[in-house]
């Protein structure tokens, strides 16, 4: 029997055992409402707590993490058993239901649950910042968006689109993490806690190490033939033939999960509890670490978990959100003889930011769950001007050709002017984007794959993804788009 074979019928046995089990919560406001006491589908009530750990009545225990705000995702592992749970929580923030398919029972209602937020007055603003400039219009929803530059001779078809080829990853249906694509290889994480290589071409398997550490969150990013990877028991290094060069051991959960690398550093995040005195509070740790050796250049800590799936860095300094409303900027000094004290600022949103930021042009664009769209000025620090949705902004913005793409969680996808903040145009869409040579990639909810015109946001084409209908991030390289949804990836020109 094949390793990937025992793998799926590991797989298979924990999903039947799971039955016997319960779980716990989810993040769609955010991780904080995945905090309290739950009702279980088999009875009794499960207890999460704000430190990442979670309770039964009758025992059991585990933790639990944030794996993706933007779609108010969280995954829960049981001590006893090793059961997997990935759960989602519904808008309202009362209940929780399964992912995997194969999991359908596995459901959880808030015990006491709050009752709903009333909705904002629709001119409320906070107070005006100089020069700050308040662009409303309505909002959209999802996961992270990227930029990918436009090479000459590989740029993406405006024509009916074409299967270049497709590959089954597992056969729950629970691969769904963006590949990164590098040298002709598509490396990605599949549901079997394997790291996989695919030549970009065929879509045949090349080399897959397992990995107990890795997790469905767990993506990778290569930079001058090197995978760096973010998993549960920290970050490691590896050749582009999957041996490992070092590894980076701590005990937080990674987040932002997706690691940056910058002028041989890699800055990354963990999640943990800041202990004074008596008193326990959610922390988050920046980590800078050399890219050749793996030790540890810098790390500051800070009262507040991040919110940012990655970082950003721009000219020596880097920028992240956090789950306490602010955007913090650190210029760090690493390439300095001196030892000099890292610079720290901070720019105040009016809610938790769960949003990736972006820089562009000394500008840095970031979203909040105060429905706004932030454009920060990094040499004032001061407010450009700001763009009123209507719902949460956890989608991170992508800039191409002076234009600013990004969702919110009205179910809208928008166009907005980098300079002034005014809004093109917007689509009523649901998930995740990529902008290559003048043309928007969206994996919407309904499980298509959209291809729209940049300028305008009008549909060139669309195309049926595998598995059932759910957000997906579309990368783009050489021209291909890649799609991976529900256990499948496919490459579409």
């Amino acid at each position: 029997m094949t390793d990937r074979r025992i793998r799926l019928l590991v797989s298979l046995v924990s999903v039947a055992l799971a039955a016997l089990c319960s779980v716990c919560p989810a993040d769609a406001a955010s991780c904080n409402d995945f905090v309290g006491k739950w009702a279980w589908f088999v009875g009794g009530e499960v207890t999460v707590n704000a430190d990442g750990t979670f309770s039964q009545q009758s025992g059991n225990s585990g933790r639990w993490e944030c794996t993706n705000p933007a779609l108010g995702r969280i995954t829960l592992r049981w001590r006893a058993g090793g059961f997997v749970n990935r759960m989602v929580l519904s808008p309202d923030g009362r209940n929780l239901t399964s992912t995997d398919p194969s999991q359908a029972y596995v459901t959880a209602r808030k015990v006491s649950a709050p009752p709903p937020r009333p909705a904002p007055p629709a001119n409320r603003g906070e107070p005006p910042r100089p020069p700050a400039r308040d662009t409303s219009r309505a909002p959209s929803p999802p996961p992270a968006g990227r930029v990918e530059p436009a090479r000459p001779g590989a740029q993406p078809s405006v024509r009916p689109p074409q299967l270049l080829w497709e590959t089954k990853l597992d056969e729950l249906g629970i691969s769904d993490s963006p590949p990164a694509i590098a040298g002709g290889v598509v490396y990605l994480v599949d549901g079997y806690s394997a790291l996989v290589a695919l030549d970009a071409r065929t879509g045949k398997e090349q080399w897959v190490v397992s990995d107990s550490d890795l997790s469905l969150l767990s993506r990778p990013v290569v930079t001058e033939g090197v995978i760096y990877i973010c998993d549960t028991g920290g970050v490691k290094a590896r050749t582009t033939a999957g041996r490992e060069l070092w590894r980076f051991s701590f005990e937080e959960i990674c987040g932002p999960e997706l690691p940056v690398v910058a002028g041989g550093v890699l800055y990354f995040g963990g999640g943990g509890i800041l202990i004074k005195g008596n008193t326990k509070k959610d922390a988050a740790t920046l980590y800078a670490l050399d890219t050749r050796t793996g030790q540890k250049k810098l790390g500051i800590t800070e009262p507040a978990s991040f919110g940012s799936d990655r970082a950003a860095v721009a000219d020596g300094v880097v920028y992240v959100g956090s789950r306490d409303g602010q955007l913090h900027a650190y210029q760090l000094f690493l390439d300095s003889r001196e030892r000099r004290r890292p610079v720290i600022w901070t720019f105040k949103t009016g809610g938790p930011i769960n949003s990736s930021p972006a820089v562009n042009a000394g500008v840095v664009y970031v979203g909040s769950d105060d429905s706004y769209l932030y454009a920060i000025d990094v040499e004032t620090r001061q407010q450009r001007w700001r763009f009123k949705t209507g719902a949460a902004v956890r989608s991170s913005p992508a800039i191409a050709d002076g234009v600013v793409y990004f969702s919110s969680g009205d179910r809208r996808l928008y166009a907005v002017d980098a300079n002034t903040g005014h809004e093109l145009w917007r689509r009523n869409m649901r998930g995740g984007h990529a902008v290559s040579a003048g043309v928007v990639y969206v994996g919407n909810e309904d499980g298509y794959l959209y291809a729209l015109d940049a300028k305008s946001g009008r549909e060139r084409w669309k195309f049926r993804t595998k598995g059932q209908p759910s957000i997906f991030e579309p990368v783009v390289a050489d021209g291909v788009v890649y799609a991976v949804n529900e256990g499948w990836i496919q490459a579409i020109r």
